[in-house]
C-alpha cells in the first residue's frame, strides 16, 4: 500500500513550517515566494516554524506600499515577505534560522525583509529565535537595507532574535510605526546603522538587549509616549562612535539600569522635533506640528568613554533653532525640552554634556570622572548650560528657548576644563557639589554665571566644596535691569590658583545681584575729638569672603585734602592681634569717598582690588575699623556700618 508523506500542516492544531512550502533554506536559492505562501497561509493563534537555515529573500522591485504619511521622508517600502492577512496571536519563531535581505538598487527606496502595510491589521504578534541579516549589497546605502516594519500593531513582541550584516555595515534593524504595547528583550543588534526605531508607538519596552557597532541605537521619533529603556548593553565598537538613544519630540521615556561604552557624540540626545505637512496631518489635522519631549528620565546608568573628546558632546538636550527656524503655525513654535532628569549616574571619561534650552532639567546625585571638555574660551565646561540669545534672527526664542536647571549633589572629578557654566538662563540652581581637580589654566572657572541679565538670571551657588581650580566661581553681566539675583552661601573653595570667587563681573551691581549675608553695627556718632577709635563691624560664627563695607550718617562729611576722616579696616585674628590691613579709605577730595547725609555708601570697592577680590576671614576672625583724622578731621553722626559676606 502506498504511503503519503505526512506534512506539519496536515497536523491538526501544530505549527506551519516554511519547508513545508517549499522552503530551502540553503543560503543561496531564493525562498521568499515559499515563505510568502507560508505566512498567507497563517491563521489567528498559530506559529510559523523556520528551521534550521539561512532564507534568502528578494526585495521586490515595485513598491509594496507608496511612503506611509511620509514617515520615510518620501521614501516607498519594498517589502520581501509581507504580514497579508487580517490576524492576531500569530508567533513566528526561528531555530538557528537566519533571512538574508538580497536586494537591487531601488533608488534609494527602503528593502525590508519583513513587514506590514498600513492597511493590514496586525494584533499580538510574536517574533522569537530569528536572524535578519540585513546585507546593504546592491543597495544606494547602508541605511536602505531593514529588517522587521511593524505597523498599526497592538502586542508587538520580538524576543531572542538578532539583527545584523553580513557584509559592511549594514542598515536598520527594526520600525513601528503607530504600534501600541512593544516589548523588546534579549536581542542581539550588531553591525548595523539602527538598532530599533520607534515612531508614533506607545508603551514600549526595551530590556536586556545588546548593541553592538552601531550608528544609532535606538531612535525615538515622533511623538512616541511611554518606553523603559533597561538592562541593555551599548557597545559603539572600538572606534567610540554611535549615538545610545535618540529621543524626538518624545513623551515620558525611562533610561535606566544601562551599560553604555565607546559610542560617540550625543550618546544621549533629546531634542524637539518638527514634523512637516503629511505626517504632522495624520496625527492631528494640523498643516505642521512642533513635538516638545516632555518627562525624560536617565538613571542609574553606567557610561564608559562615550564621546570622550573636546570635540563632541556626550549628552545634548535642546532644540535646532538654525534648521528649524520656520515654525510658523506649529503649535507650540519651538518649545524647549521639559521634564529632563539625569540622576544616580556613573560617568567615567566622558564628554561635555550640552545643554541648549531646557525647562525643569535636574542633574542630581552622578559621579562624573575624567570629563573631557572642548577647549574654547566660550565652551570649556563639562556642563554647559544655555539659551539661543539671538532673538533678531529667532524672534520665537525669546518666548520658547527657556533653561531652568538644577545641579545637586553630583561629584566632579579630573575634568579638563570647568565643571558649570550657565549664560542667558532663567534660573539656575548649583547646590552641594563636590568639584576636584579641575583645570587650573586657561582662566577657566570652576563655576561660571554668565549674561544674567538677558533673562534676569535667579537662582543659587551655595554648599559647594571646590577643591583645586583656577577660580572657584564667577559671576557676570554687563548690565542689570532685569533684576538678576543669585544666592552664594556655604561654598568651601580651596586651592584656587587664582580666586575663591571672581565677582569683579558684577561690581557695578554686586548688591542687586548677589544675595550674601551682612552684618550691621550702629557704631552711634564718632566726633573729630574722639577718633582713633577701633569699632568691630564682623565677627565671624563660620568661614566666610567679604566683599563690601556699607556706611551711612545723619550729615554730610564735606571733603577736604586738609581735614579728612580715614577708615583704617583690619582683619584680626582670634586673639585679637593684627593680622593684616584691608583697605584704608579715606574722605579727601583727591581720591577720596563723598559720604553724603541718609545715603548708603561703599567705603571699600573690594571686589575690584586687583590684589584682593574678596577678603577671606576663617571663623572667629573679626573685622575692624579704626578711625583716625587728618587735620580737624571730620565729625561722623549716627554712623551705621555693615559688612557683606560670603559665607564659605
Amino acid at each position: 500500500m502506498a504511503l503519503t508523506k505526512a506534512h506539519s500542516r496536515m497536523i491538526d492544531g501544530s505549527a506551519l513550517n516554511v519547508r513545508d512550502y517549499g522552503a530551502v533554506g540553503d543560503g543561496s536559492t531564493n525562498d521568499t515566494v515559499a515563505i510568502q505562501a507560508a505566512l498567507d497561509a497563517l491563521s489567528s493563534g498559530q506559529t510559523l516554524y523556520f528551521p534550521d537555515g539561512t532564507y534568502v529573500v528578494h526585495a521586490p522591485s515595485t513598491a509594496t506600499e507608496l511612503d506611509y504619511n511620509n514617515y520615510a521622508d518620501g521614501l516607498n517600502n519594498h517589502i520581501a515577505l509581507e504580514l497579508k492577512s487580517n490576524i492576531s496571536n500569530v508567533n513566528l519563531r526561528g531555530e538557528n534560522a537566519t533571512l538574508k535581505l538580497v536586494s537591487t538598487n531601488l533608488a534609494g527606496d527602503l528593502s525590508w525583509i519583513m513587514g506590514n502595510k498600513s492597511t493590514t491589521t496586525v494584533a499580538n504578534l510574536k517574533i522569537e529565535g530569528l536572524t535578519f541579516d540585513v546585507d546593504k549589497t546592491g543597495n544606494v546605502s547602508a541605511e536602505d537595507a531593514r529588517g522587521l516594519l511593524v505597523i498599526g500593531c497592538s502586542n508587538l513582541k520580538v524576543t531572542n532574535c538578532k539583527f545584523y550584516s553580513s557584509s559592511a555595515k549594514g542598515g536598520y534593524s527594526m520600525s513601528t510605526y503607530n504600534c501600541d504595547g512593544v516589548d523588546i528583550t534579549n536581542n542581539l543588534f550588531t553591525n548595523i546603522s539602527g538598532g530599533y526605531q520607534s515612531i508614533y508607538t506607545n508603551n514600549t519596552n526595551i530590556t536586556g538587549n545588546s548593541f553592538r557597532g552601531f550608528n544609532e541605537a535606538i531612535d525615538f521619533d515622533k511623538a512616541c509616549i511611554g518606553a523603559v529603556v533597561s538592562g541593555n548593553i551599548f557597545y559603539g565598537g572600538s572606534t567610540a562612535t554611535g549615538q545610545a538613544v535618540d529621543i524626538n519630540g518624545s513623551y515620558q521615556i525611562a533610561v535606566t539600569g544601562n551599560k553604555v561604552r565607546n559610542t560617540g557624540t550625543g550618546t544621549i540626545s533629546i531634542n524637539g522635533k518638527l514634523n512637516s505637512d503629511t505626517f504632522a496631518n495624520h496625527k492631528t489635522g494640523a498643516s505642521k506640528v512642533w513635538w516638545t519631549p516632555q518627562n525624560i528620565t536617565i538613571s542609574g546608568n553606567a557610561f564608559r568613554e562615550c564621546a570622550n573628546s573636546a570635540t563632541i558632546a556626550f549628552l545634548t538636550c535642546g532644540n535646532n533653532w538654525v534648521s528649524d527656524s520656520d515654525r510658523s503655525g506649529a503649535g507650540s513654535t519651538g518649545a524647549s525640552p521639559f521634564g529632563i532628569v539625569f540622576s544616580a549616574n556613573d560617568c567615567r571619561n566622558v564628554g561635555q554634556i550640552s545643554l541648549s534650552e531646557g525647562e525643569g532639567i535636574v542633574i542630581d546625585g552622578n559621579s562624573f570622572t575624567g570629563m573631557t571638555t572642548p577647549t574654547g574660551a566660550s565652551n570649556r565646561w563639562a556642563i554647559l548650560a544655555y539659551t539661543q540669545n539671538d532673538w533678531t534672527t529667532y524672534p520665537d526664542a525669546q518666548t520658547y528657548s527657556r533653561m531652568f536647571i538644577t545641579v545637586t549633589n553630583n561629584s566632579f572629578q579630573n575634568s579638563t576644563g570647568g565643571v558649570f557654566s550657565a549664560e542667558y538662563a532663567d534660573s539656575v540652581k548649583f547646590d552641594g557639589n563636590y568639584i576636584n581637580n579641575t583645570s587650573t589654566s586657561n582662566n577657566c572657572a570652576a563655576v561660571r554665571f554668565e549674561n544674567l541679565d538677558k533673562r534676569g538670571t535667579q537662582g543659587s551657588a551655595s554648599s559647594n566644596t571646590i577643591d583645586d581650580c583656577y577660580d572657584g566661581l564667577r559671576l557676570q553681566t554687563t548690565t542689570n535691569a532685569n533684576g538678576s539675583k543669585i544666592k552664594v552661601k556655604g561654598n568651601r573653595i580651596t586651592n584656587a590658583s587664582n580666586n575663591s570667587f571672581d565677582l569683579s563681573g558684577v561690581s557695578s551691581f554686586i548688591d542687586e545681584v548677589v544675595e550674601a549675608e551682612q552684618a550691621s553695627v550702629f557704631v552711634g556718632t564718632v566726633t573729630a575729638a574722639s577718633m582713633n577709635v577701633e569699632k568691630s563691624l564682623l565677627h565671624a560664627a563660620t568661614d566666610c569672603y567679604a566683599y563690601q563695607i556699607l556706611c551711612s550718617t545723619n550729615t554730610d562729611v564735606t571733603q577736604s585734602d586738609t581735614d579728612y576722616v580715614t577708615f583704617n579696616f583690619r582683619k584680626r585674628t582670634q586673639d585679637g592681634a593684627t593680622d593684616s590691613a584691608i583697605v584704608s579709605p579715606n574722605t579727601k577730595v583727591t581720591g577720596g569717598i563723598d559720604i553724603n547725609d541718609f545715603a548708603v555708601t561703599d567705603l571699600t570697592g573690594l571686589i575690584t582690588d586687583a590684589d584682593a577680590k574678596l577678603v577671606r576671614v576663617d571663623e572667629g576672625q573679626s573685622i575692624t575699623c579704626l578711625f583716625s583724622k587728618t587735620g580737624t578731621g571730620q565729625d561722623l553722626d549716627e554712623l551705621l556700618m555693615t559688612v557683606r559676606y560670603i559665607e564659605r
